[in-house]
């Protein structure tokens, strides 16, 4: 049996008795898992949901695509974005930390956005993370759902360690390509002979 001190943000700390495949709550968001390894993580779910909004927005931003995260509680998506000549595009952003089995990426049916962003953090986040953009049409052509007559009918979900099998030509699309791997068509533009990469998507 380990015996270890637990430190959270707010500089509380106390000592925990675990066993194998114990989790382990403590204030502000901190946790600690015993399964081979330990993990802790010094930010609520709130915090992580807010900062991978804002991660979205920025990706997209340095990649040409101007976005900003919208107030909290709007309804439907999290982030837009403005992509050169196009509409703006409305992206929901669901946040999760890596486990395997029944752990789900959720949305609703109903709900009206354009691509889905997929962050997943690993060990509790740091520099290990993966993104996704998702066209929304790709995401409901594969999204697990329940009977027409459940009360979840309208649930779309995914399990987490299935993400990267299902979406991982969308990694990084932060250019929001919605056929990431189609061949690209180089158009010269007539004034000054400088070129231009189209998606023909």
């Amino acid at each position: 049996m380990a015996r270890i001190v637990l430190s959270s943000p707010g500089h509380l700390r106390r000592q925990a008795d675990l066993l194998p495949r114990v989790r382990c709550e403590i204030p502000f968001g901190g946790f600690v898992e015993v399964n081979g390894a330990t993990m802790v993580r010094a930010f609520t779910t709130k915090q992580m949901g807010d900062a991978c909004e804002m991660l979205i927005a920025a990706e997209l931003t340095l990649a040409g695509i101007p976005a900003l995260k919208v107030p909290d509680n709007w309804p439907h998506y999290d982030v837009i974005a403005q992509p050169l000549g196009l509409p703006p595009q409305r992206i929901s952003v669901k946040s999760r930390t890596f486990k395997v089995g029944a752990a789900y990426v959720e949305y609703n049916e109903s709900d009206r956005f354009d691509w889905l962003a997929i962050v997943i953090l690993i060990n509790g986040g740091g520099e290990r993370r993966s993104i996704y953009m998702i066209p929304r049409a790709e995401a409901d052509k594969v999204a697990r759902r329940d009977k027409p007559t459940s009360k979840t009918a309208d649930l779309r979900y995914f399990r987490i360690d299935e993400v990267e099998r299902l979406f991982a030509r969308f990694r990084n699309n932060f250019a929001l390509v919605t056929s990431p791997g189609a061949p690209q068509q180089v158009e010269t533009m007539p004034n000054d002979g400088l070129q231009k990469e189209l998606s023909s998507a």
